[in-house]
């Protein structure tokens, strides 16, 4: 799984890997075009705030959005943040 490749490359133990495997990373295409990147633990849920208008900022402000992206298990530790 590449996933478990980037983990070992940074060195993660089995548990921390264990625990970023709960994270996904998500692109949504928005109405006027432009793109939004997010990472959650649950997908379903933070899609539903973010087409229900209650997610980002931008979203909000850029409704509709559409799901063009995602991916399980990259984890926190690749957040930007």
């Amino acid at each position: 799984m590449y996933p478990q490749v980037v983990y070992h490359l940074y060195g993660l133990t089995e548990e921390e890997i264990a625990v970023a495997e709960d994270y996904s990373v998500y692109i949504l295409s928005c109405a006027d075009d432009s793109f939004y990147t997010g990472l959650t633990r649950d997908l379903n849920r933070r899609l539903s705030e973010h087409m229900k208008g209650q997610g980002a900022r931008w979203t909000r402000e850029h409704l509709p959005v559409k799901l063009v992206f995602s991916l399980a298990g990259l984890g926190s530790y690749i957040n930007p943040r």
